[in-house]
């Protein structure tokens, strides 16, 4: 059985208990160290490549089918937007810059948010729809950064915005957004637009149970979360209800 089973049966759309995933934390890093240690890229870190044995308590790394031995390759002569499964892939890996095993790093983030969460972290359909969500959430890339990229062009414009392209008829690529974030503050509309956000956000939250502390940390959350799941099969050292 591997990860991504272990969460469907387990902890779909819930995610598994916090003290299952700070063991399989524990454990996944553990691994990535020894890799690093031997100059080892595994480039295709998942939930579907870490197995788990029968007593859901011991993780083993497999699939090292994309492996890279960096000691003796070059990974600037080996740029490719594909590298690593989609919504694992780390942005230095889409955007065509040189990258190392903080790619590794990456993914086993995104696997550790699916794993408490029981959702995919980016889940993109495109590499240009996967760097959207990124920016979304953690705001935009360097600029200099952007400029140095080999795949920079595809994505960005000449004033670092970003070019939001679907299929349009016939095959024709029609943009959506490509104006710089710049152009979109100094717009009076965005101000009205903010102004009305922060009104309603401020309405939401001064309402009674919005916040609501649980025994981990406090989290905002509209209405009770449901209860994460367990199973007596697991090992009571890692997965007791909280």
């Amino acid at each position: 059985m591997n990860l991504r089973e272990v969460v469907k049966k387990f902890g779909r759309d819930v995610g598994l208990n916090i003290r299952a995933v700070r063991a399989y934390t524990h454990q996944l890093f553990l691994a990535l160290s020894l890799l690093r240690k031997c100059n080892i890229l595994h480039a295709d870190i998942k939930p579907d490549n870490v197995l788990v044995n029968t007593s859901k308590s011991m993780l083993k790394l497999c699939d090292l089918g994309s492996a890279t031995d960096i000691s003796y390759e070059n990974t600037s002569t080996m740029i490719t937007p594909y590298l690593v499964s989609r919504f694992y892939r780390a942005p230095e890996i889409i955007l065509g810059l040189p990258y190392d095993m903080a790619v590794d790093v990456w993914s086993i983030g995104c696997t550790l948010y699916e794993l408490y969460t029981g959702r995919i972290l980016f889940p993109g359909r495109s590499n240009r729809e996967m760097l959207r969500l990124m920016m979304e959430c953690k705001g935009r890339f360097n600029t200099k950064a952007m400029k140095k990229a080999k795949f920079g062009s595809d994505y960005f414009d000449d004033v670092a915005g970003f070019l939001d392209i679907v299929e349009g008829a016939a095959g024709t690529a029609v943009c959506l957004s490509c104006r710089s974030l710049t152009g979109i503050m100094t717009d009076p509309s965005t101000h009205r637009r903010f102004a009305k956000f922060t009104f309603r956000s401020q309405r939401e939250i001064s309402a009674p149970g919005y916040f609501q502390k649980d025994t981990h940390h406090l989290q905002m959350v509209p209405k009770e979360p449901r209860a994460k799941r367990s199973c007596s099969s697991l090992s009571s050292t890692y997965w007791k209800n909280a």
